[in-house]
C-alpha cells in the first residue's frame, strides 16, 4: 500500500470519526424530540452524510470503512449472543419455538403470495422472465423473514428493558435470523439452477456445503469464547488499564471471528452469536462479569458507528420509483407478523397482553437483511439491481418504523427503567 493510498485511508477514518458526534445529537434529537429510538437518528445522520446527500462520505470512503463495518457487525453480534441466557429461557421455550415457527410460516406465505402479484407490474417484469418470478418471490418473502439483532439488542440496551417479553422476544430474533440464513442459501442455490441453469447435482452439493459452513461457524464461536476466557483471566495494571486492554481484547476476537469465518465461507454473524452465548452461559463468573463489563462500556460507540455507516450506504435518489410497490410488501410483512404473533403466542401460552401488541417486536430490518439483498445483487449482476433497490425500499421502511415500534411495545408492557 504506496503512501499515497495510505494518506487516503486515514483521511476517510477521520472522516468517519467525525461523523460520530454527528450522529450522537441527531440520535439525541430523534429520541427527545421525535420520540424515535436513537438507532433510528443515527441512521438518519448517516443518510445525510453520505454519498446521496451532503457527500461528506464518499463512495470511496464507504468502501476504505468496510473493516469498521464488520467489526460493529461482529461485535453487534457477540452482544445479540449475550443476551440469550440458556437459564432464562428454560421456562419459554415453548413459546419461543412457537412463534418462530408461526411468524415464519405466516410472513413467507402472505409475503410471497403480495410480490407474486407485485413484481409483474414492476420494472421487473422487463428483465426477467415470468417463470422466474416465484423466485423472486421466494426470495423477497425469505429476506423479509429477516430481523435485526442489532436494532433489537440497542433498543433493549437504551430502554434497560428487562422481563419476559424482551427476554422472549430477543431469542425468537436471534433463532428466526438463523433459520433465515439457512433458507436464503436454499434459495439462491435454486435462483443459480434457474437462472444460471446449474446441475440439480450442484445445487444438492451447495446446500449441504451450506449446512457444513453453518458447523464451522458454531465452532469458530466456541474458539472464541475459549480464547477470550484465557485474554480475560490475564490481570495487567489496575482496574482502569484492565478495562480498557478488555476492550482492546473484546475488538479483536471479533475481528478474528468475522473475518477468519469468511475465510472458511462460514457466516460471520452466527460464530459472533455462538460465541457471546458461549460466554455468558458457561464461561465461569469471575471472566463473565468482566466481559459483561467491558461490553456494555463499548457498546454504545459500536451501535452509532454501525447505524450511521449503514445509513451512509443507501442510495436514496433511486428510491422513489419502487416506493408504492415497497409500501405494498411492507404493509403485506406487518399483517403477517400480527397474524404469525397472535397464533405463535396463543399456541405458545404467552400472556395475553403479549397477543395483540407482540407482533410490533419483529418489525425492524437492518444489517442481515441488507447483507443478504448484496448477495444477490453479486450472484445475478445482470438483472437484480432494480432488485436490489426495490428490497433496500423495505427494509429502509422496516429500519425506520421498526424501532419505535418495538420501543412502543416494551413501554405498554412496563418492562423499560427509562
Amino acid at each position: 500500500m504506496g503512501v499515497l493510498e495510505l494518506s487516503r485511508v486515514a483521511r476517510h477514518y477521520l472522516s468517519a470519526a467525525l461523523l460520530l458526534p454527528t450522529a450522537s445529537a441527531v440520535g439525541q434529537l430523534c429520541q427527545r424530540h421525535l420520540k424515535l429510538a436513537l438507532i433510528t437518528g443515527f441512521f438518519v445522520s448517516g443518510v445525510l452524510c453520505g454519498p446521496s446527500c451532503l457527500g461528506f462520505l464518499t463512495s470511496d470512503a464507504l468502501r476504505d470503512l468496510e473493516f469498521i463495518e464488520k467489526v460493529c457487525l461482529g461485535l453487534i453480534g457477540i452482544s445479540a449472543g449475550s443476551e440469550l441466557r440458556l437459564k432464562e429461557l428454560g421456562n419459554v421455550g415453548k413459546q419461543i419455538l412457537w412463534l418462530v415457527l408461526s411468524i415464519c410460516v405466516a410472513t413467507w406465505v402472505i409475503v410471497f403470495s403480495s410480490t407474486m402479484v407485485l413484481l409483474p407490474k414492476t420494472t421487473l417484469a422487463s428483465i426477467v422472465s415470468s417463470d422466474k418470478i416465484p423466485i423472486l418471490s421466494s426470495i423477497v418473502a425469505t429476506i423479509m423473514l429477516a430481523r435485526s439483532p442489532a436494532s433489537a439488542v440497542a433498543v433493549l440496551k437504551e430502554l434497560e428493558a428487562k422481563g419476559p417479553f424482551a427476554t422472549v422476544s430477543l431469542a425468537v430474533i436471534i433463532v428466526k435470523d438463523v433459520i433465515v440464513i439457512v433458507l436464503f442459501s436454499l434459495n439462491l442455490a435454486t435462483a443459480r439452477l434457474s437462472f444460471h441453469r446449474e446441475e440439480e447435482s450442484a445445487i444438492i452439493t451447495h446446500a449441504l456445503t451450506t449446512l457444513f459452513k453453518i458447523n464451522v461457524a458454531a465452532a469458530l464461536g466456541v474458539f472464541g469464547a475459549f480464547v477470550q476466557r484465557k485474554l480475560f483471566s490475564m490481570k495487567i495494571g489496575g482496574e482502569r488499564s484492565q478495562r480498557k486492554i478488555g476492550c482492546l481484547y473484546l475488538v479483536a476476537s471479533a475481528a478474528f471471528v468475522f473475518y477468519t469465518s469468511e475465510l472458511f465461507g462460514a457466516e460471520p454473524l452466527l460464530a459472533c452469536l455462538v460465541l457471546g452465548a458461549t460466554k455468558v452461559n458457561l464461561e465461569p463468573n469471575p471472566t463473565k462479569k468482566d466481559f459483561v463489563s467491558v461490553l456494555h462500556d463499548v457498546m454504545p460507540t459500536i451501535y452509532m458507528a454501525f447505524f450511521a455507516l449503514a445509513g451512509a450506504s443507501v442510495h436514496i435518489d433511486t428510491l422513489p420509483h419502487f416506493f408504492q410497490p415497497a409500501f405494498f410488501v411492507y404493509s403485506a410483512r406487518l399483517l403477517s407478523l400480527y397474524a404469525g404473533t397472535k397464533i405463535g403466542s396463543k399456541l405458545g401460552g404467552s400472556a395475553e397482553e403479549h397477543k395483540e401488541i407482540g407482533w410490533m417486536a419483529y418489525v425492524t430490518q437492518a444489517g442481515i437483511a441488507m447483507g443478504l439483498s448484496k448477495s444477490v445483487l453479486l450472484q445475478f449482476p445482470e438483472w437484480a439491481g432494480p432488485f436490489f433497490t426495490f428490497l433496500v425500499c423495505i427494509i429502509l421502511m422496516n429500519q425506520v418504523t421498526g424501532p419505535t415500534m418495538y420501543k412502543a411495545a416494551l413501554t405498554a408492557l412496563g418492562e423499560t427503567k427509562v
